[in-house]
């Protein structure tokens, strides 16, 4: 679950290690949902 807003470079980046992260474990063979909530679906 993503809770980061987008407004600064960090923010970006923890939106960015989160999509890094789900799709590693997508190509592992586990089962993903990743969820973008409050400021994070911006």
């Amino acid at each position: 679950m993503v809770l980061a807003d987008t407004e600064t470079h960090a923010d970006r980046a923890r939106g960015a290690n989160a999509l890094t992260t789900a799709h590693e474990f997508k190509e592992a063979g586990d089962e993903v949902d990743l969820i973008f909530t409050g400021a994070g679906t911006r």
